[in-house]
């Protein structure tokens, strides 16, 4: 699953710069961070239950 989800984040960053460079608006960088935040606050939380519970 890591590495389908950082295909995918880096497929986001790569199109966002392309774009970027185009002068195009529409931009994923904060999608693609945003699923990284939330993937890291989900493995946190696991964690967290894990080591009480």
């Amino acid at each position: 699953m890591d590495v389908l989800v950082s295909l995918g984040v880096i497929g986001a960053v790569v199109v966002s710069a392309w774009l970027l460079g185009r002068g195009s608006n529409e931009v994923y960088f904060d999608t693609a961070v945003m699923l990284i935040v939330l993937l890291l606050v989900g493995r946190w939380w696991k964690r967290c239950a894990v080591t009480v519970g």
